[in-house]
């Protein structure tokens, strides 16, 4: 894990400003790579961190390493993020079913998946509302 992005005065009233962000950040890698944004109770950005990187067709990631950042940045909601290098723009079964499974895991402790985003290139699309 690593922090990537630590600008505080960005605030997020919607999903749009952190899917930009995504993209900028693994929208051209040629590897898939899980990234969370850690935000406050007002929605600001407190960090972007990379959780974990794998190969062009896919990547591992444990819930635990997702919520010790939260409790690291004190911060009770997160959106997901992975790329799909080699396309499609759309969640997998595999995307959706971890979706659930960290949703579930990081309500038990309080903390809110707000979306989990798949990036490809510039464009995204929502695992939780679009599947």
């Amino acid at each position: 894990m690593r922090v990537i992005h630590t600008e505080n005065n960005i605030c997020c009233k919607d999903i749009d400003t952190l899917g930009k962000i995504f993209c900028s950040l693994i929208g051209k890698t040629g590897y898939e790579s899980v990234l969370a944004a850690y935000l406050d109770e007002d929605m600001c950005l407190r960090a972007v961190v990379e959780i974990s990187v794998g190969t062009q067709s896919r990547v591992d990631h444990t819930v635990n390493d997702i919520y010790l950042c939260a409790v690291n940045f004190s911060s009770r909601k997160i959106v997901l993020a992975h790329n799909h290098p080699a396309g499609p723009l759309e969640p997998s079964l595999a995307d959706i079913r971890a979706t659930e499974t960290v949703s579930k895991i990081l309500e038990l402790n309080n903390v809110s998946l707000l979306d989990h985003l798949i990036i490809c290139g510039d464009k995204y699309v929502s695992v939780l509302k679009d599947s």
